[in-house]
């Protein structure tokens, strides 16, 4: 379990914007504390795991597109992370975004930054990368629409998981996920967005999960590779 942070993230940026588009390269450190005591079965002596850091980089870049449409433009994003993992998914640290929340209450396929060894008691740090790109298109200039698709790929230390004696991995499962979705946005007046957006959801433990049961009588439940279609709608009025 989390013990709390003692030193907020470091976060740091180097940007530069051009006629063309522009690039970004950003990092953060972040601070890795567990309250979980950890007794070693060698010398029987508990303490509490030694503070850890972990960290993120992330580079960015976009390219105005005028010979399409004014307004247009591509955009590519590649992150890497040790121990810092939020940074891939938008600051979400816990639970794996929809549609897999049911997998990561109390199961396999979370997001989390890292665990304690369960030999060592040292903290292991997760492991992760995503890339990310998207491509913005006015077909009016009260119409655009935007195309964007993305890629992460998660890896825990092997003190996170195991596999039980049917072959399902039990513990936190590394997993791959990727989306691809497209928006259609109509500003009728200036400052009033109305739009749709559809994206479609994979997600893959790389082999089977298996999330067990906690009330006697009910067998636990599998998992293996699994997508999701969602659905929203946007009303934004900016004044």
């Amino acid at each position: 379990a989390y013990a709390g942070q003692r030193a907020p993230d470091v976060v740091a940026n180097i940007k530069y914007v051009g006629t063309w588009g522009g690039a970004q390269l950003s990092g953060a450190v972040h601070q890795l504390r567990s309250d979980n005591l950890f007794t070693s079965p060698i010398t029987g002596f508990s303490d509490f795991p030694d503070t850890e850091y972990g960290f993120a980089i992330s580079g960015t870049a976009h390219v105005n597109l005028p010979m399409l449409a004014p307004g247009d433009a591509a955009w590519i994003a590649a992150t890497y992370a040790r121990g810092a993992v939020a940074y891939l998914n938008g600051g979400n640290s816990a639970l794996n975004s929809s549609p897999f929340n049911v997998i990561g209450v109390g199961g396999p396929v979370a997001l989390v930054d890292a665990v304690v060894n369960a030999t060592t008691g040292d903290i292991d740090t997760t492991t992760g990368w995503s890339v990310a790109g998207g491509l913005r298109h006015y077909w009016t200039p009260q119409l655009r629409q935007n195309v964007f698709g993305s890629y992460m790929r998660i890896e825990y230390g092997s003190g996170a998981q195991a596999i039980n004696p049917a072959g399902f991995t039990v513990g936190l499962a590394d997993f791959n996920e990727w989306r691809l979705g497209t928006n259609l946005i109509w500003q009728p007046v200036s400052g009033l967005d109305l739009g749709v957006e559809v994206m479609y959801v994979n997600l893959d433990p790389r082999g089977r999960a298996f999330i067990p049961s906690f009330t006697p009588g009910v067998p636990g439940v599998s998992y293996g590779s699994d997508s999701a279609w969602e659905g929203r709608l946007r009303v934004q009025r900016d004044f």
